[in-house]
């Protein structure tokens, strides 16, 4: 840890040891839309949050038989 940071500095220096020590990894967003489709969904929508931080949407194909429709597109601007 740095010997000094910032109050500012806090909520970053948490999450990164968050993520060492429960095995986290950063993904981009193909990555993300990748692991989705490998469990049998499909990424709808990316929010932005504060920082770094992001909520995504994701649902069952419309395809597939369940709550899925076809409002979520490939560029994931939509789900509704």
């Amino acid at each position: 840890m740095p010997p000094s940071i910032s109050e500012s500095q806090l909520p970053i220096l948490c999450m990164d040891m968050s993520m060492m020590n429960m095995g986290g990894k950063e993904r981009s967003e193909q990555q993300w839309r990748d692991l989705l489709a490998s469990a049998g969904l499909e990424l709808c929508n990316v929010y932005e949050g504060f920082g770094a931080d992001r909520l995504l949407e994701a649902r069952l194909p419309a395809n597939t038989g369940g709550a899925g429709g076809t409002d979520c597109n490939a560029g994931g601007e939509n789900c509704r």
